[in-house]
């Protein structure tokens, strides 16, 4: 079945270890046309044109910064939690402008809500962080600890709890809605 690994018996250990694997860190934005995929081991963001196969933006970030989910907006702005430095970086598709801000200890999660023109940051100490687009206000929601992802539904948001396995169910207004167990 093909050519085997050859294994040494010397172990190697390197000075800076890559991050876990985690996923989430690909997206193509609405114009079906660029693609933005966050590189954790690297540090770095890449914005690619699909048609002509070629990167247009190459975004070296912080060491350890560690790139992970990632959303793009309605404005062409591709937004990506930087799961090492607690931050949100913002890249402007068209001119690969960059801005970062700080948004909580471990930001996990990144989902963009069309229809209050906001991003929902989920963070692993239990914080939803809800950022508005139009005048960068900040909100914030204590849940439990260890949420890791957001997903917007019709009129109510999800947002998952890695190690208890459940979903709290949340409302436009920051109500607890309910929470279930997958």
């Amino acid at each position: 079945p093909g050519p085997q690994p050859n294994f040494t018996t010397q172990a190697v250990s390197l000075e800076n270890a890559p991050p876990p694997i985690s996923g989430g860190t690909l997206t193509i934005a609405p114009d079906g046309h660029t693609a933005v995929a966050a590189d954790p081991d690297r540090d770095r963001i890449y914005v690619v044109d699909i048609p002509s196969r070629t990167v247009k933006f190459d975004i070296e970030l912080a060491k350890g910064a560690e790139p992970g989910r990632l959303a793009v907006d309605a404005h062409d702005v591709a937004h990506v939690a930087l799961r090492g430095t607690g931050a949100l970086v913002s890249l402007n598709l068209k001119t690969g402008a960059k801005t970062e801000r700080a948004i909580c200890a471990a930001p996990r999660g990144v989902v963009f809500d069309s229809k209050i023109d906001s991003l929902h940051v989920a963070c692993a100490e239990g914080t939803l962080a809800t950022i508005s687009l139009k005048d960068g206000t900040l909100k914030q929601l204590g849940l439990d600890a260890d949420i890791r992802d957001v997903c917007v539904g019709k009129d109510r948001l999800f947002v998952s709890h890695f190690r208890s396995a459940q979903i709290s169910v949340i409302s436009r207004t920051g109500d607890i809605v309910c929470r279930t167990r997958t």
